[in-house]
Parts: structure tokens; C-alpha cells; sequence
């Protein structure tokens, strides 16, 4: 998303990837699926390592560096939950946000 915009909008701008680690989710016709499951060395199995229910990863100052070197590599993540893609973290986004437990939502039924 991030790679995509114009130089003027990035600079306006603060991209956060929001990933999950294990549990159960829904797409957006309501049906529910369960989370797939995380290589070593994919972006979820790095963020992981934090040892948190959530963790929030500020990408967009670093540098490549011992430690933050993941950030400029290509890594395998999990869009939505379930497919898997290659990317560059730093270059898609400015910040990450992964949940370690997701739950499908309660969805509120309306009347036809």
C-alpha cells in the first residue's frame, strides 16, 4: 500500500500493516476461517518473538542495521490470515501492528 502512493502523500502519511498470529476470522460475507500457519522468519513468526498479545513496530525511522535488518529483506507474511506473500516490510509500510489472539466479530443482524 505504502509503495503506491505518490512521494507528496508518503510524506503526509503513516502506513500500518495490521497482521494476527493464531485464531479465528472472518472475511467480509461473514464466513468464518481459521489462521494459517507461520514459517520461521515470516514477518508474523519475527513479531511473534515479542512475547505480547499485541505489538506495534515503528518502521519508519530505522535504518538497516544489526537488529532491524528484517526490515529491508523479503518476508513472507500472511494476507488476511491465509495467503501467503512476499514483501519488503520497510517498503510497504511505516508501522506494523500485529494481535497475537484474533476472534471472528459479532456481527449485528438488521431486519430485511
Amino acid at each position: 500500500m505504502g509503495e503506491l502512493m505518490p512521494e507528496k502523500l508518503k510524506k503526509q502519511s503513516y502506513a500500518i500493516g495490521l497482521y494476527m498470529y493464531e485464531g479465528e476470522t472472518a472475511n467480509n460475507m461473514g464466513q468464518t476461517y481459521k489462521i494459517g500457519t507461520h514459517e520461521p522468519g515470516s514477518l508474523e513468526h519475527i513479531l511473534k518473538q515479542a512475547g505480547h498479545s499485541y505489538t506495534f513496530v515503528d518502521l519508519k525511522y530505522w535504518k538497516n542495521k544489526k537488529g532491524t535488518s528484517w526490515m529491508f529483506q523479503p518476508r513472507v507474511s500472511l494476507d488476511w490470515g491465509m495467503m501467503p506473500e512476499s514483501m519488503i516490510p520497510r517498503e510497504q509500510f511505516d508501522g506494523l501492528l500485529m494481535i497475537d489472539k484474533v476472534h471472528p466479530p459479532a456481527y449485528i443482524r438488521t431486519k430485511p
